[in-house]
């Protein structure tokens, strides 16, 4: 009501120019784009979706790749006979070497003392 009272063009009005179109596609404003950091934070108090940078996205990739790289040495190292504490020991190394910190480690309250959550089944 107020935009009628005020002679103000809608955006699904026929555009003033007589082009025929919408004003929205023909003569409306278009926003000025927005940098990635901006959209990053209407996105999340939007959404409550936070998004990645490329180098994030890469970080992820590559932890993901020595996850599975891991799991696949420790599956095949746990045989009958190999404690779970020997397992242990074998994965807190091999994130030592490749520079990392397993998860588990120091987790919660209190803090979880293990890289790895085993049991014999």
């Amino acid at each position: 009501m107020l935009r009628k009272r005020l002679n103000m063009i809608s955006r699904n009005d026929p555009c003033w120019c007589g082009s025929g179109k919408k004003w929205k596609k023909c003569h409306a404003p278009i926003e000025a784009p927005r940098n990635f950091n901006t959209f990053q934070k209407e996105y999340f108090s939007k959404y409550q979706i936070m998004l990645k940078t490329p180098e994030q996205i890469d970080g992820i990739r590559r932890s993901c790749h020595l996850a599975a790289n891991m799991l696949k040495k420790t599956c095949a190292l746990a045989k009958a006979g190999v404690t779970t504490n020997e397992l242990n020991d074998f994965v807190l190394e091999e994130h030592k070497k490749a520079g990392a910190k397993p998860a588990p480690l120091g987790y919660g309250d209190p803090p979880y003392p293990k890289a790895i959550c085993t049991s014999l089944n």
